[in-house]
């Protein structure tokens, strides 16, 4: 199969599509990183249903007890011990990522203190885990119908129902999931 051209994907959004089965289901992944080298991304629609930092949590990590119940989000199927957050630019260290409007992704325990003061950034997602591609993998999934490269806004990436973010995506191209098919096989 030949290689298609796709120009870099770091920033945008892939949205399964409707055929998509296991944790790829409905997914909505933040693309953090692509390049001959492979991709890299985050899940940011599918929080843990029985996992979230609340304030035993805190008091754990930080000696502080924290009102707060912050779920914490399947970020992929690869090294779902890893934690990584996603967050806006309203909190700035040198340890974090800057990715495209305003999107900063950084894995230092540093900023889950800063997140139990307040004194983190307002708008964050907490993940385990991520996504990965080989080198042309990516590319061929999307030539294979698999993935719909969407733009990617903070309103999508931090919207407060996880549930409505893969359809937001979608909307955000024009397109409404329930004129989306399930394709039959290929020419």
């Amino acid at each position: 199969m030949d290689k298609i051209n796709i120009h870099n994907l770091s920033g945008k959004c892939l949205a399964a599509m409707p055929s998509t089965e296991g944790s790829f289901a409905k997914a909505l992944v933040y693309v953090c990183s692509h390049s001959e080298e492979g991709a890299m991304g985050f899940i940011v629609n599918k929080p843990y249903t029985n996992v979230s930092l609340n304030e035993l949590s805190f008091d754990l990590l930080f000696g502080k007890s924290s009102n707060q119940i912050i779920p914490v989000f399947q970020g992929g199927p690869l090294e779902r011990e890893k934690g990584f957050i996603i967050h806006d630019d309203s909190y700035k260290d040198s340890s974090c990522l800057s990715m495209s409007d305003g999107i900063r992704i950084s894995s230092s325990p540093n900023i889950l203190q800063h997140i139990a003061t307040g004194m983190g950034p307002e708008r964050f997602l907490i993940v385990l885990g991520y996504a990965g591609w080989a080198p042309g993998q990516l590319e061929a999934e999307i030539s294979q119908n698999m993935w719909m490269v969407t733009p990617a806004s903070q309103e999508i990436i931090f919207h407060n129902q996880a549930e409505d973010k893969w359809s937001m995506a979608l909307s955000s191209l024009g397109i409404n999931e329930t004129n989306l098919t399930i394709p039959l096989g290929h020419s």
